[in-house]
């Protein structure tokens, strides 16, 4: 026997992460595969590497990632970065490199040896490991010392090229400090900038320009060296060169001088920046150049430069000037001259007419909307002329207050630009036009100026419309800025053609296109569709309840109103009958004294305005009505009943309940003549109850389902029919989902909401012609009186065509239905049902009901629209050559058939039909012998008609008995099929278990039908004494339940220990728990009795002192009402006093001759009430006859 067919498999080992397979190569070496151990020493690995290539040194070796991202050391730092799959190189390790570099530096090296070591080191300058092995040995004083032994300015040395660039490298590393640089290499470097010669190496100028800034940046006490070794112009000569890193980094250094300079030399620096020779040279080799100033680093340089040469002008945007300082300014002389009257400065628009100056007192704008208006009168005087003498030809009332307009423009300006803020640190916005002047700020300003007058003119504005007037130039300003002009000749052009009418369009289609985009998100929609239905609901409960209370109209005849003749209507309080009848000016009848009725059934629909009956008679004559309104009845004997409204509210009052009621009650907005759903018991059922009775119809089987009779989009607008299919489809996963409906009330936002849901619409058309559409009544406005001038006749046309694109856009299979009446029966529908092109075109002859559309008490007469059979057969015969024609005759009606308005029904028919027709296929028949088939055929159809017959004479149940025993004796495995799942059965006592509260609250919501249980259960508990459980009392837990009924006839719990598990009739003790408990995750707090007996007592206060009930003492006098009158003459009326000690009233004190309990137990439980002794009144305990007599009360009564 093979032993190894009994060996058992060994469990696998657990992968350990620390390890990595790794290959490791050297120079000259064959490369090695290892598992890197993460956990292991690096110095082991190495020696592991040394060993096996039999080197020596093993410390003077590292390993290197070997990637084209990375040739960094591995250290213990970076370690965890190696990865399945790396290739690292084993090399010279940091330390040794650099101690060869330093040796090759030394001032006995050749030059060659030099610039090897400059060379290496250039390579190594970015490692971290390498740069801290080459500070700790003093390499940077070496390279310092170097650069300050260099001749002065000369940049050609090839030494210089790779040096400065490795010395910056070090330095981004932070080990070294930039203070420790001195004078002497700052000048070096100073000199290297400073140098014009054309012979610069371009790195090497990279590296001293990114040098000094980060000196500027980063050193407080070498700032000062750096400022005057180097002047502004100098560094603006770099700006032409044609690197852009070169352009970068001179902006850089520039900002950063700017940022460490103070407010004078920050105002100087200003000045010469602004100098026309330097803003060319930004202008001409920055943002002129293609694709230079558009690259973030630069933008970036040339935004931090902008915002600091703006904040220049912070200084006097926060000063505030009063007349009293001393001003040295060209329009202080002219604020304080004598002559000039205070109505001139009033005219220029100052607050302040005496002391013009205090009106530049608030800050912001401050000194610096001064120093804006005399630039303005300075450098374009005709321009301020010609806006003063503007002002002041207008009124008073319209005139623009000049000055008050200054001191808000320099405002605005100065928040739009951000004067004052800092640069921030990712900004790459800036304005080109602000390098093409040296006054930026007051040119824009002058410009603004201009605008502000402009729009002030355009607007009409007055006084008071002062801020309006500026958020339209906000507007202007910001959105032209936005476009970035490269000129201020460009910004002037733009913003004057950005009027106010044009602001005032782009201000509406924006919000338009918002307003259209939130509408349109979808928390909007998910909220709407939340809220509407309440909102809805709310204003018809308000309006019908307006209606209740009843209105009192004037009444009207042909000939105009009747003088002091009024009466009253109102609504019923079930809202089915309209109660009205004559009154006084000034009674409210009861709704018994209005002997008049009207049922809301027998509203056909609602006319307002010149379309009222009333109205039409009085057409011609003068009339003062302006609220009219009639309710078209569907009686032959009343055609209207009109109204004419008081006023404006209680038009709309009476239109809207109106509405209401005829969208609850009426089933369709159409009146169709053959139409046999008119059912006056209409109603509408709550979503939720709809909802349940489908899954009811679903749990007993239906798979597919059609809403149809009248019309289902009525109610809520859809909203009510689109919730019941999606439930149909999400919730219960039905086969197929159908709508039957007229099409008039069908939205696209009702195909957006729910059109997912929905797998065939079928749409009511019965003819193509708008005559004849009316002529059958399916049309909104049918009254017969108005066919002839109705403006709309092709609306259900219209509607049909729109929904029939819908359907195709949301891939909803689209039906039409069409009933076959005297009005059509001739009709060629030819050309419009294979335009339309439905899945089926269900056509079907006109029937009559009795009791809906044909006899004594229907609303309906339809017998003048019924065709005969030939009529109807010569229809079809006419459309016998569409495809998709699906008749429906009265003959196939009456002997069971009925629309279905399932797509698949007809290809289902037609496929049975081929199956059958094959299987009594005639085939070639033997001589003298029967064919099987006919047996076969034969016996199936006697069986099934004797199935038919002894089906009609069972019972529902009986029937159900009957199919279930043969599908169990006839279908393999059917005893599994319809074996019922009973994993998920539940008793009462688990939903009892389940909805079960310790204290049922007044308002405790009883919703459902387990809440339904246990509240039943709950009540049925008795809740004067508890029953716990004392287990696991030193786990301080104790369960608390009422007690049932066979425990209150024991006595269990009052006569006896209230612990479950104890018996103990003696020494028992009442106690009041303060019950905390968690239920259905709330935190919950009870006070209840326990009586507990001595030992159950120690347990229940063996972590905390419970409350003890004590029995007061009675009253004289209710003794005295219970005492017999001999125990009355044997007391002889004496008091009875009864002295209680400390101790016992600590304890129980039982009557019936209970002892109390022992003195060592007492004085055990004596604190037990200490917490409750101040402030705390005794609860009165009823002794144990009084008890035993309310227990028999309880129990026999």
């Amino acid at each position: 026997m093979d032993t190894t067919l009994l060996r058992s498999k060994a469990p696998p080992t657990p992968k350990d992460n620390s390890l990595v397979k790794i290959a490791v190569e050297m120079a000259g070496k064959p490369p090695q595969l290892i598992e890197f151990n993460q956990k292991q020493p690096l110095a082991t690995i190495i020696q592991d590497l040394c060993n096996y290539w039999n080197l020596t040194d093993a410390e003077t070796y590292a390993l290197r990632f070997n990637t084209e991202t990375s040739r960094a050391f591995v250290s213990e730092k970076n370690r965890l970065e190696v990865k399945n799959g790396h290739v690292l190189q084993l090399g010279f390790s940091s330390g040794k490199i650099t101690q060869s570099i330093l040796d090759q530096l030394s001032p006995q090296s050749s030059h060659e040896d030099k610039m090897k070591a400059i060379q290496e080191l250039a390579g190594y300058a970015t490692d971290p490991t390498f740069t801290a092995e080459f500070t700790e040995k003093l390499g940077m004083k070496t390279l310092i010392g170097y650069v300050e032994n260099m001749e002065s300015g000369k940049l050609s040395d090839q030494i210089t090229v790779h040096l400065l660039p490795a010395f910056v490298d070090l330095m981004d590393h932070g080990l070294t400090q930039w203070d420790v640089l001195e004078p002497t290499f700052i000048k070096r470097i100073a000199s290297f900038i400073n140098n014009q010669s054309s012979a610069q190496d371009p790195r090497t100028l990279q590296a001293a320009l990114s040098i000094l800034e980060s000196l500027a940046q980063n050193s407080s006490t070498k700032y000062g060296i750096v400022e005057r070794e180097l002047t502004i112009p100098n560094l603006a000569m770099h700006l032409q060169n044609t690197s852009p890193s070169i352009q970068q980094n001179t902006l850089a250094l520039i900002n950063a001088l700017f940022l460490k300079a103070d407010d004078s030399k920050r105002t100087a620096m200003s000045k010469t920046l602004n100098a026309r020779q330097i803003r060319n040279i930004i202008v001409m080799s920055i943002i002129q150049v293609p694709g230079v100033a558009s690259g973030n680093e630069i933008a970036h340089q040339l935004h931090v430069l902008q915002t600091l040469m703006l904040n220049v002008l912070e200084e006097p945007m926060n000063r505030p000037i009063e007349s009293g300082d001393r001003l040295d300014h060209p329009l202080k002389d002219v604020a304080t001259r004598k002559q000039i009257i205070p109505r001139d400065f009033r005219k220029l628009g100052f607050k302040n007419d005496a002391t013009p100056l205090n009106d530049f007192a608030q800050v912001p704008p401050g000194a610096l909307a001064l120093d804006a208006m005399l630039y303005f009168a300075s450098y374009h005087p005709e321009k301020y002329s010609r806006v003063v003498l503007e002002n002041s030809g207008r009124g008073d009332e319209y005139d623009c207050p000049f000055a008050r307009a200054v001191i808000e423009l320099t405002k605005l300006l100065c928040e739009i630009l951000k004067i004052g803020e800092p640069p921030t640190e990712q900004g790459t916005l800036f304005h080109p036009m602000f390098f093409n002047h040296d006054h930026p700020f007051e040119e824009l300003f002058c410009i603004c100026i201009v605008v502000v007058n402009k729009t002030w003119k355009e607007m009409r504005a007055t006084v008071e419309d002062f801020a309006k007037v500026f958020s339209v130039v906000r507007e202007q300003i910001t959105r032209v800025l936005a476009g970035r002009p490269l000129t201020q000749e460009i910004f002037k052009e733009r913003i004057a053609a950005l009027t106010y009418a044009e602001i005032t369009d782009l201000w509406q289609q924006e919000r338009t296109s918002r307003e259209k985009w939130e509408s349109r998100s979808r928390p909007i929609m998910e909220l709407r569709q939340q809220i509407e239905p309440e909102i809805i609901e709310l204003i018809q409960q308000q309006r019908l309840g307006f209606l209740t209370e009843g209105t009192r109209f004037s009444k009207y005849t042909n000939r105009g109103r009747v003088k002091d003749k009024f009466w009253y209507v109102r609504l019923s309080p079930n809202h089915r009958v309209l109660h009205y009848g004559d009154c006084d000016e000034k009674s409210v009848p009861a709704l018994d004294e209005l002997t008049d009725k009207l049922p809301i059934v027998d509203i056909r629909t609602l006319v307002t305005g010149k379309d009222c009956p009333h109205m039409k008679d009085l057409k011609g004559k003068k009339t003062t009505s302006q609220y009219p309104f009639s309710l078209m009845l569907d009686s032959n004997d009343v055609g209207s009943l009109d109204f004419v409204a008081p006023d404006q509210q209680t038009f709309d009052y009476w239109v809207d309940g109106i509405n209401a009621l005829l969208g609850l009650f009426i089933s369709c907005n159409y009146r169709c003549g053959f139409c046999f759903h008119t059912a006056k018991s209409s109603f509408v059922l709550p979503l939720e109850e709809a909802m349940r009775g489908l899954r009811l119809l679903h749990e007993a089987g239906m798979e597919k389902i059609n809403f149809s009779g009248g019309e289902p989009f009525i109610h809520q607008k859809g909203r009510y029919l689109g919730h019941l299919v999606r439930f149909c489809k999400r919730e219960l996963g039905l086969a197929s989902v159908s709508i039957v409906s007229n099409g008039s009330l069908i939205t696209e936002d009702w195909f957006i909401r729910f059109g997912e849901h929905l797998d065939i619409l079928a749409i009511s058309c019965d003819s193509f012609q708008p005559e004849t559409n009316n002529l059958i009544g399916r049309h909104r406005n049918s009254n017969k009186k108005e066919v002839a001038t109705c403006k709309d006749d092709d609306q259900h046309l219209e509607s049909l065509e729109r929904v029939r694109g819908w359907c195709r856009d949301y891939r909803v299979a689209f039906k039409i239905n069409s009933v076959i009446n005297t009005h059509n029966f001739d009709e060629d529908m030819n050309r419009q049902i294979r335009q339309l092109n439905p899945v089926r075109w269900k056509v079907f002859q006109c029937l009559l009901i009795g009791g809906e559309n044909h006899g004594k008490e229907a609303l309906r007469n339809a017998e003048k629209f019924v065709v005969t059979d030939q009529q109807f057969e010569s229809f079809l015969q006419r459309h016998r050559e569409v495809a998709c024609l699906v008749p429906e005759s009265n003959v196939k009606l009456d002997a069971g058939g009925y629309d279905s308005s399932y797509e698949g029904d007809e290809e289902e028919n037609q496929r049975k039909k081929r199956k059958k027709d094959w299987l009594v296929k005639d085939k070639p028949k033997s001589e003298g012998l029967v064919p099987k088939s006919a047996f076969t055929e034969q016996y199936s159809q006697e069986a099934r008609r004797s199935m038919q017959s002894q089906l009609r004479g069972l019972t529902a149940y009986d029937r159900h008995k009957l199919l279930i025993n043969q599908y169990y004796l006839t279908i393999p495995g059917a005893v599994d099929i319809l074996k019922r799942d009973q994993s998920k059965d539940k008793r009462d006592f688990d939903i009892i278990k389940d909805n079960h509260q310790f204290l049922w609250e007044e308002d405790d919501a009883v919703d459902t039908w387990g809440k339904q249980i246990a509240k039943k259960y709950h009540d049925k508990l008795f809740k004067e004494y508890c029953i716990c459980d004392l287990r696991k009392y030193k786990e301080n837990k104790v369960g608390i339940r009422w007690r049932i009924e066979k425990e209150v006839v024991t006595g269990k719990g009052q006569f006896s220990c209230g612990e479950q598990n104890c018996t103990e009739k003696e020494n028992l003790k009442t106690w009041e728990i303060n019950f905390a408990y968690v239920e259905h995750e709330l935190r919950k707090n009870s006070l209840v009795k326990i009586r507990l007996c001595s030992d159950c007592s120690h347990k229940l206060n063996f972590h905390h002192k419970r409350k003890e009930v004590t029995k007061k003492k009675k009253s004289k006098k209710e003794m005295k009402s219970k005492m017999s009158p001999g125990d009355r003459r044997k007391s002889g009326g004496e008091p009875r006093s009864e002295k209680v000690t400390p101790e016992t009233s600590r304890s129980d004190m039982i009557d019936g001759g209970e002892t109390s309990i022992p003195s060592s137990k007492n004085q055990e439980l004596s604190d037990s009430t200490d917490v409750w002794r101040e402030g705390q009144q005794s609860t009165e305990e009823k002794s144990r006859d009084e008890e035993f007599e309310e227990f028999l009360e309880d129990l026999f009564l």
